[in-house]
């Protein structure tokens, strides 16, 4: 994933979120648990729309928040469920539906 952006304020971040639409799709943790964010635990984050761009946000740090780029090739979820599903089950394949 391509880092488009570091904003380091809450004053940024804020105008950040202005900026974007949601585009009522998913990814699932476990797919960009490279990036590190210790604020965030949720196990999928959406996907947002920025400047024709499909973008999700990480605060990496305190009051550092970083804008990544999503691959086109990477596998979307067409809900919160589906994403949340598919990295508890990558997580703990024991849990997997019957």
């Amino acid at each position: 994933m391509k880092r488009l952006k570091t904003i380091k304020s809450y004053t940024g971040h804020a105008r950040f979120i202005a900026e974007t639409i949601p585009t009522r799709s998913y990814l699932a943790r476990c797919q960009i648990e490279h990036i590190p964010s210790p604020y965030r635990y949720s196990p999928s984050v959406e996907i947002l729309l920025w400047k024709g761009r499909d973008v999700v946000w990480f605060e990496t740090r305190h009051r550092n928040y970083e804008v990544y780029q999503i691959p086109a090739n990477m596998a979307r979820f067409k809900s919160d469920d589906e994403a949340t599903d598919h990295h508890v089950t990558s997580k703990f394949p024991q849990h997997r539906a019957a």
